[in-house]
């Protein structure tokens, strides 16, 4: 989303908040115009900005109303997961949140930013991080260890291999789905020619077709599955 424009305050005007970011919001009715606009349908918020001098200056601005804004950390389920996630698809792919996007990382990073959970920025840091549940794959791991692990895959599991991550979204008879923010997939066609697909954007795909090299699947290069469990589902897991 982004702020009302504002000509008398470039700085702030149109200016793009990611997904799980928190501002403050300037509490009571304004006075009169915030940046020559009544406030009377926006959230008037306060952001950093600098001032003359090179300092730190707080200034209003305003959040359409009917922006996709809450008052706080959404709650961590799966509906909001899916939900959430599916707001980026179609979203052009955005190496270092280039084009006003996201890569792979920041995707999952900002869905997840949404419900309280903070992760690290790459992926080769999330898929290791100490303070989420992961189950790490190495060269000892063989095909059927990999299909276990392929076959109790959640709603809301991160999938990672070397330089990307991709997020579960359910299965079709069985076989997992998952968006993610892609610049493009390999699969064979049925007589066996290996095809590449252009997306550079946030798309939903099956994830066993996809494969790494011309040798290797996806989930023979598995790193890490990676879950953060939904509220109701930490509560369920607790019960005797």
């Amino acid at each position: 989303m982004n702020t009302v424009f504002s000509p008398e305050e470039p700085a702030l005007s149109e200016l793009q908040l990611d997904m799980g970011v928190r501002v403050p919001v300037l509490g009571g009715d304004a006075a009169g115009p915030v940046n020559g606009q009544h406030p009377y349908a926006s959230y008037v918020i306060e952001l950093p900005t600098r001032a003359a001098e090179g300092g730190l200056e707080l200034k209003p601005a305003l959040l359409q109303r009917n922006a996709d804004t809450a008052g706080d950390y959404l709650p961590l389920t799966r509906a909001n997961i899916i939900r959430q996630g599916f707001k980026f698809l179609g979203e052009r792919y955005g190496w270092g949140h280039s084009y006003n996007g996201r890569d792979c990382s920041g995707f999952v990073s900002e869905v997840y930013r949404s419900m309280g959970v903070q992760m690290p920025r790459n992926t080769s840091a999330q898929s290791v991080s100490p303070a989420l549940e992961k189950r790490q794959f190495g060269d000892e791991d063989d095909s059927s260890a990999r299909m276990e692990a392929i076959a109790s895959l959640q709603v809301g599991d991160l999938v990672y291999i070397p330089g990307h991550v991709m997020m579960v979204i359910g299965d079709i008879g069985g076989e997992p789905w998952v968006i993610h923010d892609t610049t493009g997939i390999s699969y064979r066609t049925p007589d066996g020619a290996m095809t590449r697909v252009s997306l550079n954007s946030v798309s939903v795909t099956p994830l066993m077709p996809l494969e790494f090299n011309d040798s290797e699947s996806y989930v023979d290069r598995m790193t890490s599955i990676v879950r953060i469990y939904p509220n109701n589902a930490r509560e369920a897991s607790s019960q005797p």
